[in-house]
Parts: structure tokens; C-alpha cells; sequence
């Protein structure tokens, strides 16, 4: 073979060789730019509660009734949703929990510390993220602590009172009061028999209209400011007698009145 031929074949493979290695270069400057903008749109996040430092995009209360006792199967049925309503939560969503109780110093504290999905391995690239320590992260920062919220939240303490309007009242100040403008989704969701039952207002007793309640000097005092906050009800039945349509329409206009949207209600099998 020519010595020229021989010399134009090794001079094509060496710029072919060439062109693989600039492609090869730019393709890691590629990814690592990627990685590099991905990580740049991620918000730093609190190493406590996971939750953006400048705010979660949203907010969820849980607002527990265990003023009665659940028997079994309402305690399973429960369980079930509140499953749901982890495993639905999107990213960078935190959740509180409170249990409806008499405000010490016109206060309901939460059960236990805010806790934010940090994400899951569900939308997790192989090549600009490690999905397993996403997933080890969300299990051990977010899934473990909020499981054991539940839990507790299971067993608080009976009562014989019921401040419900006093409890939603609180948690609109102190949970979604303080909350910055960032964070613009606010969801109330409340596992209630919706009986309130105070010494100044008694559902056991009467169920009338809300227009007729507003007018009320009690109302007055226990009117809270829940504007732009969605409402979801998990509804537990106790009483055939009294739990009946006008109780449902009653809490339906008293959170239009607070400036809430009811968006749903789930009645609670058992």
C-alpha cells in the first residue's frame, strides 16, 4: 500500500479520534452544566425541618379533634388517608400538626416540629442526582418523623370540651398567620366530628343557622381570618341525630365567612 494512502488513513482516524474526544468533552461540560443549573434552581434547605430556609411553597395544618375517642375502624380509615395526604404532598410542602384542644394562653401549640418533603427519588436523575440518597433522605427526614406524629397525634388526651372554633382560630394566627407571602398554597385539614361543644355554644344542644350564630357576641370573639386558605374536612361521625345536612351546610358558610374555600369532605368509615 502507498505510502500516502497509508499516511491519509491514519490522518482521518486521528481526527476522528479527535472529534470523539471534543465530543466526549463537551458532553461532560454539558451534563455538569445541567447539574450546575438544577442544583442552582434548588432552594437551600432548613437541615432541620427540610423546608426551604426562605419559606415552604405551601403549608398544610392538621387539625386533629381527639376530644372523643376513634374506635378501630375509624382509626384505620384514618390511617389510610392520612397516608394519602403524605405520599400526595408535593415538594417543598411542610405540614404541621395540632390536636383541637382548650388554648393555654389562647394558643394551641404543635404537636411536634414543622417537617418539609424534601423530594423523593420519584423525579431524581441518575445523571445530575443520586436517587438512592434522595430516597434515604425522604424516608429518614420526612416520611419517619411525620409517622410519628400520627401516632401521637392517635393517642392525645379525651376531653370533655370541644373548642373547635377556638383551636382553627389559633392555628390561623400562629400556623398561617406567620407564614411569608412565598408561601402561597395554604390547605386546613381537619379530622372533626365538628360538634363544638363549649360552655358559650353547644352544637349537643342546637344546631341552628350560621347567619343566625354570626350575629352572635361569641362569634365575634372567635371569628378567625382564614383568606385564601382551602379547607379539607375529614369528617367523623358520631351522633345520626345531629350530624345531619344543616351541620355540614352550617361549617360550609362559616368558612366562606372567614374567607376559606371548604373544598372538600370525606366522612370517615366506622
Amino acid at each position: 500500500m502507498p505510502q500516502s494512502v497509508r499516511h491519509k488513513r491514519k490522518a482521518a482516524r486521528d481526527r476522528l479520534g479527535l472529534v470523539l474526544i471534543a465530543l466526549a468533552i463537551l458532553l461532560a461540560c454539558g451534563l455538569f452544566a445541567a447539574s450546575k443549573y438544577i442544583q442552582g434552581k434548588r432552594p437551600a434547605l432548613d437541615n432541620a425541618s427540610m423546608c426551604p430556609v426562605d419559606g415552604p411553597a405551601g403549608l398544610i395544618v392538621l387539625l386533629v379533634d381527639t376530644t372523643d375517642p376513634l374506635n378501630a375502624i375509624q382509626q384505620a380509615d384514618l390511617r389510610n388517608q392520612l397516608e394519602r395526604l403524605k405520599s400526595g404532598m408535593p415538594k417543598y410542602y411542610a405540614i404541621e400538626v395540632y390536636t383541637v384542644s382548650e388554648p393555654k394562653e389562647g394558643l394551641l401549640k404543635p404537636l411536634g416540629a414543622r417537617v418539609c418533603n424534601p423530594g423523593d427519588s420519584r423525579d431524581a436523575s441518575e445523571l445530575t442526582s443520586n436517587p438512592r440518597l434522595i430516597k434515604e433522605r425522604w424516608e429518614k427526614r420526612f416520611s419517619a418523623p411525620l409517622e410519628d406524629l400520627f401516632t401521637r397525634m392517635l393517642v392525645a388526651p379525651t376531653a370533655k370540651e370541644s373548642p373547635i372554633f377556638e383551636s382553627i382560630q389559633s392555628v390561623a394566627v400562629t400556623a398561617f398567620g406567620s407564614l411569608h407571602d412565598s408561601t402561597s398554597h395554604r390547605t386546613l385539614v381537619i379530622v372533626s366530628d365538628m360538634l363544638q361543644n363549649m360552655p358559650e355554644y353547644s352544637q349537643y344542644r342546637q344546631i341552628g343557622t350560621f347567619q343566625d350564630f354570626e350575629h352572635s357576641a361569641y362569634y365575634q370573639r372567635i371569628k378567625p381570618d382564614l383568606r385564601g386558605v382551602d379547607v379539607e374536612l375529614y369528617y367523623i361521625r358520631r351522633d345520626q341525630n345531629v350530624q345531619l345536612s344543616k351541620h355540614i351546610l352550617f361549617w360550609q358558610d362559616y368558612f366562606v365567612a372567614a374567607g376559606a374555600t371548604l373544598t372538600h369532605v370525606v366522612r370517615l368509615e366506622g
